[in-house]
């Protein structure tokens, strides 16, 4: 298994900082990877505080990514701030290709722990150069960690990409965490939404997914859009960067509300300027007029 962790250091932006070198995990598949961490951790089109971490799990063409999307000072009491004192969060995480291995996952938050001190901390301060690795084994101690193996938990998990399991905020993220490792079928999970929005969202293609406030299993229909390929996305011969810009910020009836106001406060103001222009040329021709008398 090797790291695969999305974040940033004080000094450069979220990227994918730890990467599965493409001979393990095929570039498309990364990608898709990317996409889906970068929505777990996504709240600025979604609510969310990411105090609590999120679970994830994904499989996709025989390649499993699992971790922890939170803040990540849930991880570390230092470090975890960009240059503008501003918290950051990430993703952080392991791939297994199980054409190569088939093993077990580390549902531990002290393995997460363990991790951003032994590879995030020490490269803290790394210039944008330093700052990317490729296909970095996790040598993982599974004495040491609470870990779960493939099993079955029954609860009927969604293997269809034309829908979305709403999941209630008390499922069972273990079982479902040891379903998506039983199954060969591409399907995901993810734990602690705080909206059913952000888990039917159609660019992160959760299959299922447990939201906070949630108290019965809701199925919603999704309109599936073409998939995105690998493109001109910074992807060289040495496995590779890939940047993605932030997600922008769904429009929302309070969003449009505002620019209404901000148009309306700048109608205003030129008017305004344009009768205080014109009041002050009148003025100035009356005292003009007063003159030549």
């Amino acid at each position: 298994m090797q790291y695969f962790i999305y974040s940033r250091n004080r000094n450069n932006d979220y990227k994918l900082i730890y990467a599965p070198s493409p001979d393990y995990c095929p570039s498309e598949v990364r990608l898709q990877f990317i996409k889906q961490a970068r929505g777990v951790i996504n709240i600025e089109s979604y609510p969310g505080t990411l105090e609590t971490p999120r679970w994830f799990i994904s499989r996709i063409d025989g390649c499993v990514l699992f971790g922890v999307g939170c803040l990540n000072r849930v991880l570390s009491d230092t470090n975890n701030t960009d240059y503008t004192g501003t918290p950051v969060r990430g993703f952080f995480g392991i791939v297994i290709n199980e054409k190569v291995e088939q093993k077990g996952v580390p549902y531990d938050i002290s393995f997460f722990k363990d991790l951003y001190e032994s590879q995030i901390i020490p490269v803290w301060e790394n210039a944008r150069d330093e700052f990317k690795f490729i296909g970095v084994e996790a040598n993982i101690d599974e004495t040491k960690y609470e870990f779960i193996e493939r099993g079955v938990s029954g609860s009927g998990l969604n293997t269809s990409e034309r829908q979305t399991f709403i999941l209630p905020e008390a499922t069972d993220t273990a079982a479902m965490i040891a379903e998506v490792l039983s199954t060969s079928e591409d399907t995901s999970f993810v734990s602690n939404l705080d909206a059913q929005e952000h888990a039917t969202a159609s660019e992160i293609n959760f299959y299922n997914a447990a939201v906070n406030g949630v108290t019965e299993k809701i199925i919603k229909q999704r309109v599936l859009k073409a998939k995105e390929g690998v493109g001109d996305d910074g992807v060289g011969g040495d496995g590779g960067e890939i940047i993605l810009e932030p997600p922008k910020k769904a429009f929302s009836p309070k969003a449009i509300l505002q620019s209404i106001l901000r148009l309306w406060k700048w109608v205003c103001n030129r008017v305004g300027a344009i009768i205080s222009k014109m009041i002050s040329k009148n003025s100035t021709l009356g005292d003009k007029s007063k003159n030549k008398r």
